[in-house]
């Protein structure tokens, strides 16, 4: 079997599991947004929080977290520390705001746009894997045109431009939908 019809029967399982999938959704409700707006709140109260600890504070907070010694060492690896903790606090309240603005009216907006995201994802890797070629999202591209086609095999109707675009991006995970 040649690398054409091996991507193409890939692809196609994938798609239809997609179709599947979305078909699935309907009437799902994912429940409500007040619990996303909470966490994306607390989780900016708790950036503010750590920041203005008192360095000793901080570094007796990172050593109970990592189970070491208080000391010299501990604050000399605050810095960077601290910084991973604001890191991840930012990221989890952009997630919980991204996923509150993509909540449509029936709930399910959100684990659509990361469902056809993923599948979108892995048409992308399938692609460079065949044809060792990077998957280009431009529109007219044989990526695009391949992508397109199997998003509307899978009952996805939504124009393939932005949603390519989005899938690809590097901070696909909170982009908007």
């Amino acid at each position: 079997m040649n690398v054409d019809k091996q991507l193409a029967k890939r692809a196609r399982d994938r798609a239809e599991r997609l179709g599947q999938q979305l078909d699935r959704l309907d009437g799902r409700p994912m429940g409500p947004g007040a619990k996303l707006a909470q966490i994306s709140t607390q989780a900016a109260a708790l950036q503010a929080a750590l920041a203005s600890l008192p360095e000793e504070l901080a570094a007796g907070l990172m050593s109970a977290e990592l189970g070491f010694m208080p000391g010299k060492a501990a604050t000399a690896a605050l810095p960077g520390h601290g910084s991973d903790w604001q890191g991840r606090l930012r990221r989890l309240g952009q997630g919980a705001d991204a996923v509150q603005e993509w909540l449509g009216p029936d709930g399910t907006a959100a684990y659509r746009a990361f469902l056809i995201r993923g599948y979108l994802r892995g048409f992308a890797h399938m692609w460079r894997e065949a044809t060792q070629t990077d998957a280009d999202p431009a529109a007219g591209s044989e990526f695009f045109d391949f992508a397109a086609g199997w998003l509307s095999h899978a009952g996805v109707t939504d124009d393939p431009a932005p949603l390519l675009s989005a899938a690809l991006a590097s901070d696909w995970r909170i982009g908007s939908a």
